[in-house]
Parts: structure tokens; sequence; C-alpha cells
């Protein structure tokens, strides 16, 4: 097991390494020093001891910015595409410190969930996503949903706490609808070979390092079925 730290066009990005090669799972982190990524990733080794796999992190500067696919009013930028636009030009470089031209899955949080599940939709570069409480209630999405598809054969995995759509924010509230609705949505989709939509006991932040992991470990289980 092996943690290192690289700067790779302007970004901090942290590679997580559990035996050699595998799957490279890349995390769009909660936090610039990656403690949250290291937490998912020693839970990932401890329900995958034998699993040769990488994670890699990086974070976004301004979450609600980065992380956006497009501009919603009055707090979203819409800085998605920037961001996504970088982790492409990287992916080489990301590869070549984490040491695997496996199968590559995008995985993220909240925003970040909602920005991994949208890169699959934009970008060949990624075999499936763990979107994780995604913050599917994003003005837009089902539309964009619906006039897109994914672009390679995938692995989708969603997933979302019991209490986030009891939320007293009526746009936060619309979350346990649209995260149906959306998973309805891709689970038919002819890219897709597997998915699955987990809903997990407590509120948006609970256990958050754990939903990653629980990710995370079923893309493992099913990597072998593209």
């Amino acid at each position: 097991m092996g943690i290192e730290t690289h700067l790779i066009k302007g970004k901090t990005v942290s590679i997580f390494s559990a035996g050699q090669g595998g799957s490279l799972f890349i995390m769009c982190s909660f936090d610039s020093g990656h403690e949250d990524a290291g937490n998912v990733f020693k839970r990932v080794c401890d329900l995958k001891p034998e699993a040769s796999f990488c994670m890699s992190a990086f974070s976004a500067d301004d979450w609600r910015r980065d992380f956006s696919p497009w501009r919603a009013e009055p707090d979203f930028a819409g800085g998605g595409e920037a961001t996504l636009e970088w982790l492409i030009d990287s992916m080489d470089d990301i590869r070549a410190a984490a040491g695997t031209d496996g199968r590559c899955y995008i995985c993220g949080y909240s925003l970040a969930g909602l920005f991994s599940l949208w890169s699959c939709f934009e970008s060949m570069k990624f075999d499936g996503c763990a979107c994780c409480s995604g913050s599917l209630w994003y003005p837009g999405l089902i539309d964009y949903i619906q006039n897109h598809s994914l672009q390679k054969e995938s692995l989708v995995y969603m997933s979302l706490g019991g209490k986030e759509e009891k939320a007293r924010d009526s746009v936060m509230a619309a979350v346990g609808i649209r995260t149906k609705e959306a998973f309805s949505l891709i689970s038919k989709m002819p890219e897709v070979r597997q998915s699955t939509f987990e809903m997990n006991a407590g509120g948006h932040f609970s256990n958050t390092d754990k939903r990653m992991a629980k990710g995370i470990d079923w893309l493992l289980t099913n990597t072998g079925k593209l």
C-alpha cells in the first residue's frame, strides 16, 4: 500500500496504490489535503484486501464553481467544463503516476457526484462512475440526461441517504425524486452494462467516506462485466 503526491498541470493529485496496476478510481475530493480520499481508500482496502487497484484524488479550488456542469443562478458558475478539460488533459500523467492502464472510473460525493455522472456523458475517458448522494436536484439535469448518451459501455453506481429528500429546502428535497428518475433513465441506456441504486441510512452528511467506499467496492466487483 502506497501514497504519493504529484503536481499535475497546476493541481495537487494524490495517488493511493494497493498492489500493482488494476483499475484506476479518480475521486473528486472534498478537501485540498485529500484526507477524505485517504479514508475512502482505507475502507476499500478493508472491503477488498486482495484487490489491486489505484485511486487518485484531486480537489476543486471553488466547489460550487468547479464541479457545476453548467451555470445555475445564483450560486453555481458552471465551471465543470474547465475542470473536466483539465482532467482529460491530465489523464496520461495521472495514469503514469498511478502505474496502471486499467479501467478508469470517476467518483464523487454531493456536487462532485453530479460532476462524476455528467463526466461519463461528456468523455470517453471513463468506464463508469460512483455518484454518491449526488446533487441530482440540479436544474436542467433530467432534460440533459434525456437528450444525451453515455460515451461508452459503462458501470453506474448511484446512492442516496434516506433522509436527504426530507430536507427543509424545497430544491434540496427534490433530490429523492430526481435521483430515482435519473437512475431509471440511465439504467435503461444501451451503454450501461451494469447499474445499481442504493439507499443508505441517514442524511446527506452521514458516513460519507463509507458511502464512497461502497460505491468503489461495487465498481471493483463488477469491472469484469465490461
